[in-house]
């Protein structure tokens, strides 16, 4: 976590950062603050994945299941197909890009 404060802090409007520190927080149970660092990464870039994901994982450790469902449904609506085996890009390596 401290690892990614210092990331922020050189970088605030970084969805990546925020995200990885919403995930290393919830690997930690602090599920607030694991929630929150991936709904402002959301709000920086709602194009990345991850941060759904992440906050899914979050909220599903929590039991918060409509939000987990509501989490994978944006995600599904914009990645259709994805199974997410290809690390978020597609056959020719571009990372997924949509408009919001």
């Amino acid at each position: 976590v401290a690892d990614c404060d210092g990331w922020i802090a050189a970088d605030a409007r970084s969805a990546v950062a925020l995200a990885t520190r919403g995930a290393a927080h919830g690997r930690l149970g602090d599920l607030d603050a694991a929630e929150a660092d991936c709904t402002a990464a959301i709000g920086l870039d709602r194009r990345y994945l991850a941060a759904y994901l992440n906050r899914a994982g979050a909220r599903a450790r929590r039991g918060a299941w409509a939000l987990v469902a509501a989490d994978c449904d944006v995600s599904k609506r914009r990645w259709p197909g994805d199974s997410g085996g290809d690390g978020g890009k597609d056959g020719g390596g571009q990372r997924h890009a949509v408009s919001t």
